[in-house]
């Protein structure tokens, strides 16, 4: 009904990887907020790295809902969804507090806010779209997977591999499932544990061994290729629905993406940060009169470790 009173949300949008988990948490502690979640893979149990979910640290306290709660066989489609966001909402409305609803299942934003594409929407919503150019995303994103190998991606995925799940489903669906079960067809994960450093002198060369490690490139070749085509279709997604009158506000942090490690921090703040606050504070303005003072100090700005951490504590400039 028009005019009818609604429920504020912020929604914070954008590919994989562009920062949309620590924006979101940034933000909560700004404003009394609760997180939740609407990537279609981390709502399942398990696969942590693969799916990069936000490790407990790197929370701040905040409370995150609709994450790593559904069997990794199980499903959950987007009615349900749809009603679990919406009681979640309700509870955190009445507590006082801003629900902020971050992911990158635009499928599932849809079918909370408007099912009809169109720009009458079932809450009252701040869209915050997070945006990095795809040539600097893509570069990051690949690095991404090298550092989700080092954080121990092959040992988690051998850990879940099971080769009597001939149906895949639930978050057997996330990029690299697919890609490491042909691996482990070939090579089971009792032989894959072992270490792929082998000694360079003839007599001890294994043409086997080189085989393996051969195919595990390919395999993580193959998942960063994967990772960078479902960044292109996330951000298509969001650029139809602004094509379709939805109100959106990009925020650019392709600076933050290209900064020096020491710089993390302080673009991070001025170049997204800030300007999300803002277009926060406008949204919930006169509830925004709890914002703390977050102003940087340009002249000697502090870069705390937690800016330099990434996806699923690995080492990149956000998560």
């Amino acid at each position: 009904m028009a005019g009818a009173w609604k429920e504020k949300v912020v929604v914070i949008m954008g590919s994989t990887g562009t920062g949309k988990s620590k924006l979101s948490v940034d933000i909560a502690t700004k404003f009394p907020s609760e997180i939740i979640n609407s990537d279609k893979m981390q709502v399942y149990r398990g696969l942590d790295i693969a799916t990069n979910k936000i490790p407990g640290h790197e929370r701040a306290g905040v409370p995150h809902h609709l994450m790593d709660f559904v069997e990794p066989s199980g499903g959950l489609g987007a009615g349900e969804y749809t009603e679990l966001a919406a009681q979640a909402i309700s509870e955190i409305a009445a507590r006082g507090r801003v629900p902020i609803l971050v992911g990158g299942s635009n499928s599932y934003i849809q079918a909370l806010v408007s099912p009809d594409l169109g720009p009458e929407f079932r809450y009252d919503c701040c869209f915050i779209w997070l945006d990095v150019d795809l040539e600097v995303l893509a570069p990051y994103l690949s690095r991404r997977v090298d550092e989700m190998m080092d954080a121990g991606l092959l040992t988690e995925m051998a850990e879940f591999y099971d080769p009597s799940e001939s149906v895949q489903r639930g978050v057997r669906l996330s990029i690299g499932v697919p890609e490491f079960n042909r691996y482990f067809l070939r090579y089971p994960p009792d032989s894959s544990s072992e270490s792929s450093s082998c000694s360079s002198s003839e007599e001890d060369w294994d043409p086997e061994e080189e085989r393996r490690k051969q195919m595990l490139g390919e395999v993580v070749d193959e998942m960063k290729l994967n990772t960078v085509k479902l960044a292109v279709k996330q951000k298509s997604r969001i650029e139809n629905f602004r094509s379709r009158g939805w109100d959106i506000h990009r925020i650019d942090a392709t600076s933050v993406f290209e900064a020096a490690p020491s710089q993390f921090g302080h673009v991070w703040e001025n170049t997204v940060l800030n300007p999300a606050l803002e277009i926060v504070k406008k949204f919930l303005s006169p509830e925004a009169a709890g914002l703390k003072d977050s102003a940087p100090s340009p002249e000697a700005p502090q870069v705390k470790e937690a800016d330099k951490v990434g996806p699923a504590g690995l080492t990149s400039p956000v998560s």
